[in-house]
């Protein structure tokens, strides 16, 4: 008997919604898609869809496959801002900048000029990231993911703040869940229990929460800036 953390009524609409987004992606060539939502102040997988079709393809890319997150890895880089005294307010230039022969443009090809950090997290401006990560430095960046809970080898170099190392989406979901519960990590997982046969418990998931590795009030702030 294996007891499961899903959610059956969120399990039905995170399949409907996978549907409905293949369903338009398809005209531009999507044959793929994948959804995990966890809770926040436990990690447990309430729902997951690792692709279009389980007959079709048993790889589970809510899990297994690994993507670089991109835009979805800069809030990383404004905690860390935040963990060294930048308030939301404080602001930092979005201009052109160059690294060691490495130029990050922004998406839009424009530049925003002097603005404020909530603003430089909201327009998800590359220039203004990178600056605000050099300023911070990267290996504070790369402590703060850490602790955030993901424990892949992160790139030294100046690309870091645009999420060019590869994650699951159970990862990414992993550390925006962490942003959630006020700086505390969580475990994903998706068993809480196994009993075998005869009534014996063989497994029963730890309820011991982790230790918080960022501080309520960066947390807080930063999802204030994300809203």
């Amino acid at each position: 008997s294996v007891t499961t953390t899903l959610d059956l009524t969120l399990q039905t609409l995170a399949e409907r919604a996978v549907e409905a987004g293949l369903e338009k992606g398809r005209t531009q060539g999507v044959g793929q898609a994948a959804l995990v939502a966890l809770d926040p102040r436990t990690g447990a997988v309430r729902a997951m869809v690792g692709g279009a079709d389980f007959q079709t393809s048993q790889f589970n890319r809510a899990v297994q496959a690994l993507r670089q997150p991109g835009s979805l890895f800069k809030p990383v880089v404004f905690l860390a801002a935040l963990e060294q005294g930048w308030r939301p307010s404080d602001l930092i230039s979005d201009t052109p900048i160059t690294i060691a022969g490495w130029s990050p443009g922004n998406f839009d090809g424009k530049y925003d000029g002097v603005i404020t950090l909530t603003e430089a997290l909201a327009e998800s401006r590359n220039a203004a990231t990178i600056r605000l990560q050099e300023q911070v430095g990267r290996g504070t960046v790369r402590d703060v993911a850490r602790r955030l809970g993901f424990s892949e080898e992160l790139t030294p170099g100046p690309s870091l703040g645009l999420g060019v190392d590869e994650m699951s989406p159970l990862d990414v979901a992993g550390i925006y869940a962490t942003f959630a519960n006020g700086g505390r990590p969580v475990t994903p997982h998706g068993i809480e229990e196994i009993r075998g046969r005869g009534g014996a418990t063989l497994y029963r998931l730890s309820t011991s929460g982790l230790p918080a590795q960022i501080s309520d009030r960066a947390a807080a702030t930063l999802t204030d800036m994300l809203m």
